[in-house]
């Protein structure tokens, strides 16, 4: 298998060899740093990436490997967190053209097992990498990160937070009748001619 350093970010699928293509990006080489600095920030990164002709499909095969910023979901410090995506996917060619009356479904299985393919489909042959890589971290971004395993049960940022009243951990008591703003109560006024 032919591995190949690209500058450009998008290629044309076609234009792969029979027999794959494995692509190679890190932080030193540049290509993809500005697409993925809004969420790496200057970390640094490895991706290994294989793309396979497979008939009328890719095959996308890799890894990648970061840090992420990420404030703590307990206390709200700034953590470093690794990240390691391991993806493995199948890009469809997707000819708009052949759905005309819109009836046909196009949707894509998707189970919780993560060694099962996922099937992804996309317009034109031309692929953007960046784009991809993009959307893998944006994907595998925890949503309730921690700054560490024990931060739940000591977390002395927490306790500190507490201490000075920055975070309370009492619930705000809700008085009827408090909430007057009720977006969809003009909805009950709609007459629908039929």
């Amino acid at each position: 298998m032919e591995t190949k350093y690209r500058s450009d970010k998008v290629f044309n699928l076609s234009e792969l060899n029979k027999d794959g293509q494995l692509f190679c990006y890190n932080h030193r080489s540049g290509e993809l740093n500005e697409v993925l600095a809004e969420l790496i920030g200057s970390h640094e990164y490895k991706v290994e990436l294989t793309i396979k002709h497979l008939g009328n499909a890719y095959e996308v095969r890799g890894t990648l490997k970061t840090t992420l910023d990420l404030p703590c979901s307990r206390c709200g410090v700034d953590v470093d967190k690794p990240l390691m995506v391991e993806f493995y996917e199948l890009l469809i060619i997707d000819d708009s053209t052949v759905y005309t009356n819109g009836s046909q479904s196009r949707q894509n299985y998707s189970s919780d097992n993560s060694s099962e393919v996922y099937c992804h489909t996309i317009e034109s042959n031309m692929f953007d990498i960046g784009e991809y890589l993009h959307e893998q971290i944006a994907i595998n971004t925890p949503y309730q990160a921690l700054g560490s395993e024990s931060c739940y049960t000591s977390c002395s940022n927490f306790t500190e937070a507490q201490n000075k009243g920055l975070i309370s951990t009492e619930r705000p008591v809700s008085v009827e009748g408090s909430n007057t703003h009720k977006p969809f109560k003009i909805l009950g006024n709609i007459k629908l001619n039929s």
